[in-house]
C-alpha cells in the first residue's frame, strides 16, 4: 500500500524526532516521550508522568533499579539535580495530536 506523499513526510520527521530521543549527547537538548521510562544514569530511569504545557509544568518520577527514589514538579527552567551526578534542566514543553514532548539538557555523567 502506497502512503500519501504527506504521511510519508510525517513518518519521517516522526523517526528523525525518535532518532533525536535515542541519541543522547550531555549538554544538548533531548526530547523525551511522556509515560516512557528514559535513562538517565546507570540504572536511572525518568519517566515523566504527566505535562501541562499551557504552565510549562511537569510531574516527573525518578527510578534506580525500580526502586522509586524521587518524585515532584518541575517548571521549564528548573533543575533536577540527583545524587549520582545525573542532573538536568526542563527546556520546554511540547503539546502534540498524538502526546507530549518534554524537552531535557542533560548534565553531569549521563552513564
Amino acid at each position: 500500500m502506497m502512503l500519501p506523499r504527506s504521511e510519508k513526510w510525517g513518518m519521517i520527521f516522526l523517526a528523525a524526532v525518535m532518532l533525536m530521543v535515542m541519541m543522547v549527547a550531555c549538554g544538548e537538548e533531548t526530547l523525551i516521550n511522556t509515560n516512557l521510562p528514559f535513562a538517565i544514569g546507570n540504572n536511572t530511569m525518568l519517566v515523566v508522568e504527566d505535562t501541562d504545557p499551557q504552565s510549562g509544568m511537569i510531574w516527573a518520577q525518578i527510578f534506580n533499579k525500580s526502586e522509586l527514589t524521587w518524585s515532584g514538579v518541575l517548571r521549564v527552567g528548573e533543575s533536577y539535580n540527583g545524587s549520582t551526578g545525573s542532573n538536568f534542566t526542563v527546556t520546554k514543553v511540547y503539546a502534540g495530536g498524538d502526546g507530549y514532548l518534554v524537552g531535557l539538557k542533560l548534565e553531569g555523567k549521563i552513564e
